[in-house]
């Protein structure tokens, strides 16, 4: 029955496996105890059973056995639960400052790190080109072990002891690429006397190993492309299968295996980009403030567009794609898109209460509010706004802080521009009071328009929005006397205070504009005062 058993397995097999197929000792309802062998699939009445002494086969129901055995032999076996086929080891991870990522076994040394992995044992990395050192963490097994070592270890880890365990065996070998091994795992496995459902399981597997070692040369791209994607090179994991595909157009057994290991592939790759892209989001926005190139002015231009541009190239790189191929990068973007809003965790963005001005919704006026500099306290507030605590009045202009007023910035998305006005028999047209960079004044009333607008706008949708998934974002109503929204005596310019702020400040400013003007990738849930939350 162990012809084709590695001999390995043989030796650490433990008793019970050999004896579950020889003999089992049955408790009846009465306490006596029978020997022998349950044959065939047990029913609703009862089960057959070959007794030891005589040889004979008896029927024995349900009622005649101990409550104990009864309960044992009626469990179904589900082959499927707790199926683990990752296997992981414990090493370490280099992240580097050209965005790739080596996992492996790690040293540090005093300025360098020594790398052991299977494409290179005793690679010299320098500290230099590392941005972080991820210590003591589970790593890929494959990355660090040939495939049959992973299987000798996980046959010492935990040895097959059930025709499951067996049935999980041979799935791993098949994983790993070791279709004869996996095949003499499915042999073993139906020597056992499965389940039904087990053994049908067992050789409609074992009947696809059978056609993946005839067809052996095509799936080396299949382990190629396993370890591509082990290493996050995820493009060129499927464009190794794509080829081989295209230039052998492989059938059956093989085609199904290459159809299944790229649509798991691609389904990893995408998991991975929907998390990855917050981390690049971060790391983006921590460089970019530390650009002193990069003011307060250019903030609302660069998240509308150029953020998720970077976010997508940083990962284009990560994931060894061809930088300068837009291919790569617009599939990142499509990626993100696509990912599982519900399998995500709710994430939090913050302008911060001393950063939330009116161009985001907030209470402080871009321009600053300075009280009146007047008399005996003109000391105290030089080059103050003249007592103006109107948004975006002063003598610094609104227009000035790359974002414009509050009110032009809902005007220009959700209002269509405005008609000329006509002349009337009493005299010319009369222009609308303007601000100082020429923008039109809005009334109270038209900003509330606007507003009920963009809400009516985000329940209901524009006509693609029909299909549309995602939960519908409505701005946070304010009562017009909300404490947490009072402007405080003096409020420095956004320019003003973007100058002051810390880089952890502007980091958290430049993800929260982002995070509330980006549309097209980013979406919303809710928002409470300054703090926005977002998938």
């Amino acid at each position: 029955m162990y012809r084709f058993l590695p001999r390995l397995l043989i030796a650490v097999m433990p008793a019970c496996v050999v004896g579950a197929v020889s003999a089992e000792q049955i408790q009846l309802a009465n306490n006596e105890y029978i020997q022998g062998e349950v044959t065939g699939d047990p029913t609703e009445d009862g089960f057959n059973f070959k007794l030891t002494s005589t040889g004979g086969v008896i029927f024995l129901r349900w009622t005649q056995v101990s409550e104990k055995d009864a309960k044992r032999l009626k469990k179904v076996e589900d082959p499927l639960a707790g199926l683990n086929l990752n296997i992981t080891v414990k090493g370490g991870r280099l992240e580097l400052i050209d965005g790739s990522i080596i996992e492996g076994f790690i040293e540090a040394r005093d300025d360098h790190y020594i790398v052991n992995n299977l494409d290179q044992w005793g690679r010299r990395i320098e500290k230099a080109n590392v941005v972080e050192w991820f210590t003591d963490v589970d790593i890929d097994a494959r990355a660090v072990h040939q495939p049959a070592k992973i299987l000798e270890d996980e046959l010492f880890t935990a040895p097959p002891a059930t025709a499951s365990d067996f049935y999980r065996f041979a799935r791993l070998a098949e994983r790993l690429g070791l279709y004869p091994e996996a095949r003499d795992y499915v042999d073993t496995l139906l020597g056992l006397n499965p389940s039904q459902q087990l053994r049908g399981l067992a050789e409609e597997l074992g009947a696809a190993i059978d056609e993946l070692i005839r067809q052996q040369a095509l799936l080396e791209a299949i382990k190629g492309a396993r370890v591509f994607a082990a290493k996050k090179q995820y493009p060129n994991a499927l464009a190794l299968i794509d080829a081989i595909v295209n230039d052998h157009a492989p059938s059956g057994a093989v085609a199904e295996k290459m159809k299944q290991t790229r649509d798991e592939i691609d389904k990893e790759f995408t998991v991975y980009v929907s998390k990855e892209w917050f981390v690049q989001m971060g790391a983006i926005a921590a460089a970019k403030v530390t650009d002193k190139e990069f003011t307060v002015d250019l903030v609302r231009g660069y998240v509308t567009g150029q953020f998720s541009l970077d976010i997508a190239l940083a990962l284009v790189k990560k994931t060894g794609g061809n930088v300068n191929d837009q291919k790569y990068q617009q599939d990142i973007i499509n990626r993100f898109k696509s990912r599982d809003i519900s399998a995500l965790s709710l994430r939090t963005a913050s302008f911060g209460k001393d950063g939330w001005y009116d161009v985001l919704g907030g209470p402080l006026p871009s321009a600053g509010n300075v009280g009146q500099a007047t008399g005996k306290n003109a000391s105290k507030n030089p080059g103050g706004n003249k007592g103006s605590n109107k948004t975006g009045s002063g003598s610094s202009s609104g227009g000035r802080d790359g974002f414009s007023d509050a009110r032009k910035h809902f005007e220009q998305q959700y209002q269509q521009p405005p008609k000329p006005k006509e002349a009337d028999k009493s005299g010319p047209v009369e222009e609308d009071a303007s601000d100082e960079d020429g923008g039109t004044e809005l009334s109270d009333e038209a900003v509330k328009e606007m507003i009920k607008k963009l809400e009516e706008d985000a329940k209901n949708g524009a006509e693609q929005a029909k299909t549309d998934t995602r939960p519908a974002f409505v701005p946070q109503k304010f009562e017009k006397d909300d404490p947490e929204r009072a402007v405080p005596e003096n409020t420095p310019s956004i320019q003003d205070w973007w100058k002051k702020a810390s880089s952890s400040k502007k980091k958290d400013w430049l993800i929260a504009c982002y995070v509330w003007l980006d549309s097209a990738l980013i979406v919303k849930i809710k928002q409470d005062y300054h703090k926005i939350y977002y998938k």
